[in-house]
């Protein structure tokens, strides 16, 4: 039987939406497998982890909007070890409620058609074009999607799949921590398309053959000169390993000049911190 980890979180208010979360999941979710409910939360108890041993309560403290979100996967990070321990992982917004039976065959990625995730098309651009997507057209944004570029628009509200592609989303916030913690106090980070070993997989998208060889990566540059090379490469090598295929890789290499424009300061000194 699979193993499915269910993530929640309900903090201050949203707490009154979980009894009808519950209670419509065990009676229509994934019923061939086994499900279980992490529950993050600043409620001191919740409806069914007595009666259910799969209710799992974590302690949660509210955040402001937009913090709860944007910092969702470092908060499920908390629990990563006891995660590795299933199959699937999917999270669910708080107002989410099952209506109808939802099966392994509708939910769960196809191996055979190489999948490793599963995201629910937003239901007020299934019909629309692409250019026609609300995407951040800023440049200047790390959410920058070009015009053209981007072949469905999801709904954040739920998403999930195979344990070793939900934690690698979450190794992004480690890596963070780990420099910032070494002392490394900027970086760049940009969003880019590559393969290595994976390849990829071929897709068809409206019936019209897509070219999806190439990932979505993303790309981050440190330059460091007072910390030394090894302890960035190693730091970096402790929080973004998995042991699967695209963990990613490392360049090593010599920066030969380096200026500061505002100052006209050059080389180890542009690199300094400003007092």
């Amino acid at each position: 039987m699979k193993k499915v980890a269910a993530l929640y979180m309900c903090t201050g208010q949203y707490l009154k939406l979980w009894p009808e979360f519950l209670a419509s999941a065990e009676k229509y979710l994934l019923k061939q497998c086994e499900v279980h409910y992490f529950v993050f939360t600043d409620a001191d108890h919740l409806e069914g982890e007595e009666s259910n041993s799969r209710v799992h309560r974590i302690f949660q403290k509210p955040q402001p909007w937009p913090y709860t979100t944007l910092k969702r996967f470092e908060i499920f990070l908390q629990i990563e070890d006891e995660l590795k321990k299933f199959d699937y992982i999917y999270f669910f917004n708080a107002n989410c409620e099952f209506k109808a039976p939802i099966t392994e065959e509708m939910f769960l990625p196809r191996p055979e058609k190489h999948e490793k995730m599963v995201f629910v098309l937003h239901p007020c651009f299934y019909t629309w074009y692409n250019y026609e997507f609300t995407y951040d057209r800023n440049p200047r944004s790390k959410a920058f999607i070009p015009m053209g570029v981007g072949r469905d628009y999801v709904t954040g509200a739920v998403n999930g799949g195979e344990v070793s592609i939900i934690a690698k989303l979450s190794k992004f916030d480690q890596l963070k921590t780990a420099l910032n913690d070494l002392g490394v106090t900027g970086m760049t980070v940009t969003q880019v398309m590559g393969c290595g070993i994976q390849k990829g997989t071929s897709e068809k998208y409206r019936g019209v053959p897509v070219d999806s060889t190439l990932l979505p990566k993303i790309k981050v540059e440190v330059i460091v000169s007072k910390i030394s090379v090894d302890s960035v490469v190693e730091a970096a090598k402790k929080a973004l390993y998995t042991g699967h295929i695209g963990d990613g890789k490392i360049f090593v290499y010599n920066v030969t000049r380096v200026v500061k424009i505002r100052t006209g300061e050059e080389d180890f000194a542009a690199l300094q911190d400003v007092e």
